[in-house]
């Protein structure tokens, strides 16, 4: 993820590798949509290309990408689906309304800057997936609670 880790493909690199055959598809996951626009742009359809970024779906698509792969795939995944499904149908009011639905949980979820607080929403779902692994810890109780909260609201908790 360039904005954790510092490090970035420049469009004009991702264009140049594509019409070289180097590449046949890139992840996103850049924060600005401009850069993701910008790929699809100079890439011409070349490539396939999907966002890497929760809250860019529908406009990801909207601008020509071929779809999502994203950390809240791996908690909500029907919801992302249908996010695809409805732009697939040009259904983009009701595909806002989702895409909108689910920022909360992304925010709970981006709380930190680790998986622990997707492990926890997992976790609240009824799967074991382990406890918080070194260098990593336990998420607070604070955040623990924001996630449960926002998993109420998509319908996935009582």
């Amino acid at each position: 993820w360039p904005g954790q880790y510092g490090v970035d493909i420049e469009p004009a690199t991702v264009a140049r590798l594509a019409k070289d055959g180097y590449i046949q598809g890139i992840k996103d996951s850049h924060i600005d949509i401009d850069h993701t626009a910008e790929i699809i742009r100079l890439t011409e359809g070349k490539i396939t290309i999907w966002t890497g970024f929760e809250t860019k779906i529908l406009p990801a698509l909207c601008l020509g990408a071929d779809g999502a792969v994203c950390t809240i795939g791996n908690i909500i995944p029907k919801e992302v689906v249908e996010i695809y499904n409805l732009f697939q149908e040009s259904k983009i009011k009701e595909a806002g309304e989702k895409q909108l639905s689910i920022f909360g949980l992304v925010n709970a979820l981006s709380s930190r800057h680790d998986m622990q607080p997707l492990k926890e929403g997992i976790k609240m779902l009824g799967y074991d997936v382990g406890d918080a692994l070194m260098p990593t810890t336990e998420v607070s109780p604070e955040i623990k609670g924001k996630i449960r909260e926002e998993l109420r609201k998509l319908g996935k908790l009582e």
